[in-house]
């Protein structure tokens, strides 16, 4: 992953080498709505969940729900045929991860990440309406903690809640295609991978989202 937002700067720069297949009439503003699905790994929170776990001397396993619902909207303007930059607010899903004991308490941790960035997005044209989209960006991202203690039906413990949070400014590249329905309409869909999202407190992730979407050029 790393690679690829060391390649990505190269990747941006070699659509503005290519013969003109857009015309200036592509230069405008539009609007961008995204859905699609998030995967976290959520390693730091298993970890988190299993020292907790040896610490007290409680035996069990760990369960994680790594997927989840994930969208983004934004504005954008193409400055040029092949470059736009594009305004995003980014709602990337909330995951969790479970220490079910023996005893049928649980310790649960829920994540969930979002924020708002700008990226710089480069076309490369391959035939009148399909295009390849590679972006480079940066996003100041919240993420959200939520550690419940959650007792089991013999246990006489109420349940603990503990909160954590963080915000930090992080990478993200993107690759996705394009393809033009009108003047007015496109649809597209992209890859996106946020890098080192979180803090010590919150757990340092990785995102990877997979989206759907349609352009609307005003």
């Amino acid at each position: 992953m790393l690679r690829t937002l060391l390649l990505a700067p190269l990747l941006v720069i070699l659509p503005l080498g290519q013969a003109a297949a857009l015309t200036t009439d592509d230069v405008r503003p539009y609007f961008v709505a995204d859905a699609g699905m998030g995967y976290v790994d959520l390693g730091d929170a298993e970890r988190d969940l299993d020292r907790i776990a040896d610490d007290d001397d409680i035996s069990g396993s760990t369960s994680t729900k790594n997927t989840s619902f994930a969208y983004i909207l934004g504005i954008g303007w193409h400055i040029g045929p092949y470059v736009a930059i594009e305004l995003n607010y980014f709602d990337l899903g909330e995951y969790d991860a479970t220490f079910s004991a023996d005893n049928n308490d649980a310790l649960e941790s829920v994540i969930d990440f979002s924020g708002f960035g700008a990226r710089g997005i480069a076309r490369w044209p391959l035939t009148e309406s399909w295009s390849v989209d590679v972006g480079l960006g940066a996003a100041q991202m919240d993420t959200r903690l939520r550690r419940e203690f959650k007792p089991g039906s013999s246990s006489s413990n109420g349940g603990a809640v503990e909160r954590y949070s963080s915000t930090d400014v992080v990478m993200n590249a993107s690759l996705g295609t394009q393809y033009r329905l009108s003047r007015e309409w496109s649809l597209r869909a992209q890859y996106l991978y946020f890098n080192d999202v979180g803090d010590s407190s919150t757990g340092r992730d990785d995102i990877q989202v997979l989206t759907v979407g349609a352009q609307f050029f005003f």
